[in-house]
């Protein structure tokens, strides 16, 4: 039993590819082995010692051999594998110390040859023998090599010196063979090459802090849908990079292209932040009477959400009439002026944010908005009695053709389009559909408004409630929103008003760096 148990010990020796036992290196290194409470070296074979002699026990004679001996090996087993598990994690330290020192090694040569190259000096490629003018006899020209400095590696790019990389070969001039270069011009290039790879490292890390920027938020399919269409309809030429999923390519390209830094902190996408003004144009309170509540509102959040400031106006003038929302018939009883009925939007500061539609001044806001309610028809212009020819609020047509004349955005919602079509020439617009017909889970019941717009002589386009329309010649961007009823898809409506003043804002960030172009060339 003694043989057999010493022979499978050494085959579990051999075959963990360990030294053997008895020649356990003395390592400085090995702190877990403790050669004064070891001192002596395991033989292979287990060796059972006799009793002293002279000494009898009779309990001792009289126990058997056999557990002697089986107690003896189990415990020569343990202090083998004992020994084997500190061993094998001796050598896998030592192993890991190698190669952490052979990493340092690389990376201190590499931080050698860099301070070495960043001395102020220039490297000449080559020289050739000088010669004297045969003719006249006056001028020694010496014809040398062209030398690199980092600056003019840096705008070469990497091109012209480096004609091949295996192996690499640098020309001097046409009439040269290309050469092997020498140590210091090695070092010269790879220093142009870390300068470059420096910057890339960090356009990679803007790039990616952009892309999680974007990915973190939550976007639905619909809005999903309309980035990637609307991607489509823009022709800028400062895109340079297209993202390889649809949600991303829109919004990656404006962020890495013409948004400020400090817009991805706030969640704006579009303009410069805290310095676009908006002015939003009100009707009244209410769908059937005024400016209806959803549209404002959300009007309002994307603006804010966008990074945009905004004041609110009304006309100073009496609405058409009351409508009773629950009965949707008029109220004889009441008669209620604009301004007041839409400073109910002001959140209970409407002395403070509530303005007279007369004293805008197009001079002091980027981008006009008028969002929906039947008070566009009703109060803002006479089209609920007259139609197709209906005149606008004097003040009205003066922001509208103001704007236009100005080259500022003019966004539109719902049943606001009329209004610019009314008073401005060839005009491309959206009001949803242009059949009464059921869709999805609501009607279109207002296609008769569609019809007029068409009449004035505007193209209308086929939208859904979620998307806008971007007439980019014109700068007028509008959305169909309520033109379509719903009972509860109410997040369509406000996916589309988000989409037309993501389009107002992103105007208006062109007409900023436009004029900062001119600015700097004047």
């Amino acid at each position: 039993m003694t043989k057999s148990a010493g022979a499978s010990i050494m085959e579990m020796s051999s075959t963990s590819n360990l030294p053997p036992l008895r020649n356990l290196p003395s390592w400085s290194r090995v702190r877990d082995l403790d050669r004064v409470r070891y001192p002596r070296l395991l033989s292979s074979d287990p060796v059972v010692r006799a009793p002293p002699v002279g000494i009898k026990s009779p309990k001792a004679a009289a126990q058997p051999r056999t557990d002697t001996h089986g107690t003896s090996i189990a415990s020569l087993e343990k202090a083998v594998l004992f020994l084997q598990q500190q061993h094998t994690d001796t050598l896998e330290r030592l192993h890991a110390e190698v190669e952490d020192l052979k990493r340092v090694n690389k990376e201190l040569q590499y931080k050698l040859i860099m301070e070495h190259g960043n001395t102020p000096k220039k490297c000449i490629w080559s020289n050739s023998n000088s010669s004297k003018s045969s003719s006249d006899g006056s001028a020694e020209k010496n014809s040398q090599c062209g030398f690199i400095s980092s600056e003019e590696a840096c705008e070469a790019g990497g091109g012209g010196a480096v004609t091949s990389l295996l192996p690499l070969r640098i020309t001097c001039s046409p009439s040269q063979q290309p050469r092997t270069p020498t140590l210091k011009e090695c070092e010269l290039i790879i220093q142009q090459l870390y300068h470059a790879n420096t910057a890339q490292n960090q356009e990679l890390l803007r790039i990616k802090t952009v892309l999680r920027e974007i990915t973190s938020r939550n976007r639905s399919a619909a809005e999903v849908f309309s980035r990637a269409r609307a991607s489509l309809c823009d022709n800028s030429s400062s895109v340079i990079m297209l993202a390889s999923r649809a949600h991303l390519a829109k919004q990656a390209a404006a962020m890495l292209v013409r948004q400020p830094a400090c817009l991805m902190h706030h969640g704006g996408d579009w303009g410069n932040w805290g310095n676009t003004n908006v002015a939003v144009v009100f009707s009244g309170c209410g769908w059937w009477d005024g400016t209806d509540i959803h549209e404002a509102a959300y009007t309002m959040y994307h603006l804010s959400r966008n990074g945009a400031r905004f004041q609110i106006f009304a006309p100073n003038q009496q609405q058409m009439h009351v409508m009773d929302h629950m009965k949707m018939q008029p109220s004889s009883s009441d008669n209620r002026n604009m301004m007041i009925e839409s400073a109910r939007f002001s959140h209970g500061q409407g002395m403070m944010q509530m303005n007279d539609l007369s004293k805008l001044d197009v001079s002091s806001f980027d981008a006009v908005i008028f969002p929906g309610g039947h008070g566009i028809v009703k109060n803002l212009s006479t089209f609920s009695k007259d139609g197709k020819d209906c005149k606008l609020n004097n003040d009205v047509e003066r922001i509208m053709k103001d704007f236009h004349r100005a080259r500022k955005p003019i966004g539109l919602s719902s049943m606001a389009p009329l209004l610019a079509c009314r008073v401005l020439p060839n005009l491309e617009v959206t009001m949803g559909y242009e059949r009464d017909e059921s869709s999805r889970w609501g009607r279109w019941p207002n296609t008769t408004m569609v019809q007029a717009v068409k009449s004035m002589g505007a193209r209308h386009n086929t939208r859904e409630p979620y998307e806008a329309y971007v007439d980019e010649k014109n700068k007028v961007i509008s959305t169909p929103t309520f033109m379509w009823e719903t009972d509860y898809h109410y997040h369509y409506i406000f996916d589309g008003i988000g989409n037309m003043v993501k389009h107002v804002m992103r105007m208006t960030a062109n007409c900023h760096q436009r004029e900062d172009d001119g600015n700097k060339q004047e």
